[in-house]
């Protein structure tokens, strides 16, 4: 699939180098390994540390014949051993498996490295249980010894010792740092770790969840020497003053000031808002001034119909259901679908088309067939077990939009939760606390936008405005399901969930398209529980 053949070379890694994770693992790994490399002297072996995407990070030998062969074959530093590049081979072949492994002689895939026998095991954070790289041992095929996995292992058990006490130490100084800015500064702080958040009550309820990733990405890109003051708008109107304090290899520490309380009143929005906007953004726009039948796909409740009556303004709409064919003649509904293709002058709807028996599924095929209909035809139909049968129906249809369910919209939640408790309420008098919206956002919402809606509903039942908090949502959604993604890592989720869709699901093309490897391609979509 990777066009990788046995007489293929090792090569340099095109990956982008993670500086940072790179920084922090040679950190913990340089005292394990200058004693390291006291032990394998004189043994005609060499260690490799490579980093999570399998790209050598350093090497330790003892200038051994066994250094000179790797270099002769294109194995050092800078190197991408993932499984995409290099074939079978311990290091990624150890990533992907996420355990250690013996690859022996001719087991590797590549003729390169065949004369070799190696031994990898992964190095884990001991808190996060994320990879942070992979230490191997390697010799020649012929003296290869059974120890290197008790001494790989042995050593990988040191270098992660090292990490979770120098992310001990780290989170000390971001903690005091944290308690410090609380006392000098007073009001809303917060502070951002690797690997976790810190906040007082005020910044809790102040901060929307969209905003964490912006807050995290002004963080990353501040100087340790000279804080950072700007504004941020949240809730698509007001504004607060952050101030960001950069500290060194431990994270950073965030003041917030809401600025509304001495702002002029803001504006309504306008009653036309609505989720359907949300639903759809540009496509929406795009589509509807486009020309030629469309077919709207997706999971149940992710707005099919609410985005096909939108598609269809301001032109007169009629609607043919294909749920309604068990309680009404087949014949008549037939009859119906024909008298509407041929006099209809606006937009014609037909929903849930995968109900549709083979007569009428035929039936339709010849309408959507016309390349000049009277009525514009829309579709929608649900994905999922079945819906292969229906590409012969979609494929007539000359625009296709799938809706993404509301579960890979984290992004989206403050948006659409607005969008929609204005529909509901008819004013913007209630703002949603970030541990509501934190709540609601790691849901798997099986009903998508339909349950979201009901369970807004349930949540606004009885009030005029003010917050609204954890304790204010149904019992059935108070706590959150999963980990809750944050910053970057929610940014890159959603690009590789785009890079797969518009790649019809083809790893080696989506891969391609975000300039990475496969290999780290399958591992970001594990660690960001992308199926």
């Amino acid at each position: 699939m990777c066009g990788l053949e046995p007489t293929s070379l090792p090569s340099t890694s095109r990956n982008p180098v993670d500086a940072a994770a790179v920084n922090a693992l040679l950190r913990a790994s340089e005292p394990v390994l200058i004693e390291v490399a006291q032990q394998i002297q004189g043994t005609d072996t060499a260690v490799l540390l490579a980093d999570r995407d399998c790209t050598v990070v350093t090497t330790v030998s003892d200038a051994s014949p066994v250094e000179s062969a790797l270099e002769h074959a294109g194995i050092g530093a800078g190197t991408d051993l993932g499984e995409d590049v290099l074939g079978t081979n311990a290091v990624g072949t150890a990533a992907e498996l996420r355990h250690g492994i013996f690859v022996h002689g001719d087991e590797h895939f590549l003729d390169a490295v065949k004369g070799f026998s190696c031994y990898a095991h992964p190095i884990v954070h001991p808190a996060t249980q994320r990879v942070e790289g992979i230490l191997g041992i390697t010799g020649f095929a012929d003296a290869a010894s059974p120890l290197f996995g008790s001494f790989v292992q042995r050593v990988v058990q040191a270098i992660e010792q090292r990490i979770l006490d120098s992310s001990y130490e780290s989170e000390g100084r971001l903690v005091t740092a944290f308690q410090s800015a609380t006392r000098r500064l007073g009001g809303a702080v917060c502070a951002f770790g690797d690997d976790f958040n810190l906040s007082n009550d005020a910044a809790e309820n102040l901060l929307e969840i969209a905003d964490s990733g912006e807050l995290r990405r002004l963080a990353t890109d501040t100087r340790p020497d000279e804080p950072l003051h700007t504004k941020l708008t949240i809730d698509h109107h007001r504004e607060i003053a952050v101030t960001i304090t950069k500290i060194p290899a431990a994270g950073a520490v965030v003041g917030l000031e809401p600025l509304w309380v001495q702002s002029s009143p803001v504006p309504r929005r306008s009653p036309s808002m609505s989720s359907s906007g949300y639903v759809w953004g540009p496509r929406l726009k795009a589509l509807r001034e486009a020309h030629g039948s469309v077919s709207i796909t997706g999971e149940a409740g992710t707005g099919r119909t609410v985005g096909a009556r939108e598609l269809a303004k301001p032109h007169p709409c009629a609607m043919l259901d294909a749920a309604d064919l068990p309680v009404e003649e087949q014949g008549r509904w037939s009859t119906e679908l024909i008298k509407l293709s041929e006099t209809h002058q606006g937009v014609l709807i037909i929903e849930n088309v995968e109900l549709l028996p083979p007569q009428q599924r035929t039936l339709l095929a010849r309408v959507l067939a016309n390349p000049h209909p009277v009525p514009r035809v829309v579709v929608t139909s649900l994905t999922g077990p079945g819906s292969a049968e229906l590409e012969p129906l979609l494929a007539r249809c000359t625009h296709r939009a799938e809706l993404s369910p509301l579960r890979e919209r984290i992004g989206d939640f403050p948006a659409l939760i607005a969008a929609l408790t204005f529909e509901l309420t008819g004013h913007n008098r209630f703002n949603f606390t970030a541990r509501a919206l934190k709540a609601l956002s790691t849901q798997p919402w099986p009903g998508n936008l339909t349950e979201l809606r009901t369970v807004l509903a349930r949540a606004l039942h009885g009030r005029t405005s003010g917050a609204i908090t954890a304790e204010d949502l149904p019992p059935t959604h108070r706590d959150s399901v999963h980990r809750a993604l944050l910053g970057r890592d929610r940014a890159e989720r959603q690009a590789i969930v785009e890079a797969l869709r518009a790649s019809c699901g083809n790893k080696v093309h989506a891969a391609e398209s975000l300039g990475i490897s496969r290999a780290t391609l399958y591992r970001r979509m594990r660690t960001l529980n992308v199926s």
